[in-house]
């Protein structure tokens, strides 16, 4: 394929992003939450069957997941399961802009909260909070909810390759009332923000940077980053695991884990420690956790 005419279908998959994006807004401002989980849902098996290589490296995953907790599942199951990880992430995007902004009244209806005195024990450590999560469930609108909840939160996002596509998901957060900075431009402002005693949102599952560090994860290496470990090493800054778990009935359920505390650790115990962190987040609702590619065996793109 010459360089014009790839570059030419990266900018029509953008673009496309770009105005999927924009009706599924339309469609949150139209329909009921579960109409829209139904139009979602089929674009999600659609999705699923086009997407052949991301189809797969969800299968793979899945079926190292399985295998490491010591469960037997047949290929039958993990081709279940892995359509279910493209339906929660249909569900997922619908979810996005529907909870914008997220309401008292939302929360009181759609979203259970627990380890809430967690987060409080963090920030009263006075030094600013790193929240981690990860591609999980719904990690937006978990964001969305403690920033309702009364803690406000800046997170760390990347860019989307449509430039108006980004515009809009940064949007739709600031009216969850969260602050946004982007991946590229994100060290000076992350700094100032946990000298100002604020809390920073950052994910911790996918590497975007150039670094290719690799760190047990699952009895396996993985492309994992090392950033939030030396940020909290260097600053001081505890740091507080949260994941925004699907329920029955389309609720959430928000739980927050006990702070870890810098000053406990090197690097190499603290990375170590995230990483186990992340493990049991994910061995709990393996369908729920949204890495498209082959986890243990590549490293993401970089966008």
């Amino acid at each position: 394929m010459d360089s014009k005419k790839g570059d030419d279908n990266l900018k029509s998959s953008s673009n496309g992003v770009y105005f999927m994006f924009l009706t599924i807004l339309f469609l949150t401002k139209i329909l009921p939450r579960q109409f829209g989980y139904w139009v979602a849902l089929r674009f999600a098996f659609f999705g699923a069957r086009k997407d052949k290589k991301g189809f797969n490296s969800v299968q793979n995953n899945l079926r190292y997941i399985y295998e490491y907790s010591g469960k037997s599942i047949s290929d039958k199951e993990i081709n279940k399961k892995a359509l279910e990880v493209y339906r929660n992430f249909g569900k997922y995007l619908i979810d996005y802009f529907y909870f914008t902004p997220i309401t008292p009244r939302q929360l009181k209806k759609y979203v259970k909260v627990a380890g809430e005195d967690y987060i409080k024990e963090a920030v009263a450590h006075d030094k600013g909070t790193i929240l981690l999560t990860a591609h999980f469930g719904n990690w937006e609108i978990g964001a969305g909810t403690l920033t309702t909840a009364g803690y406000p939160i800046t997170a760390v996002v990347l860019e989307q390759q449509n430039a108006q596509a980004s515009v809009l998901l940064n949007v739709m957060r600031m009216k969850r009332g969260m602050g946004v900075v982007s991946l590229g431009n994100a060290g000076k402002v992350i700094f100032r923000k946990l000298k100002e005693k604020q809390n920073i949102a950052l994910l911790m599952d996918r590497d975007y940077s150039n670094k290719g560090e690799k760190f047990e994860f699952m009895g396996k290496m993985a492309f994992m980053p090392s950033g939030p470990a030396r940020l909290a090493i260097k600053t001081g800054t505890p740091v507080v695991f949260g994941r925004m778990s699907r329920q029955p009935g389309d609720n959430f359920l928000l739980d927050m884990c006990p702070p870890i505390y810098p000053e406990d650790h090197t690097f190499e115990s603290l990375q170590k420690e995230i990483c186990k962190t992340l493990e049991k987040i994910v061995l709990e609702h393996p369908e729920q956790w949204y890495i498209f590619y082959d986890f243990w065996n590549e490293k993401p793109e970089q966008y």
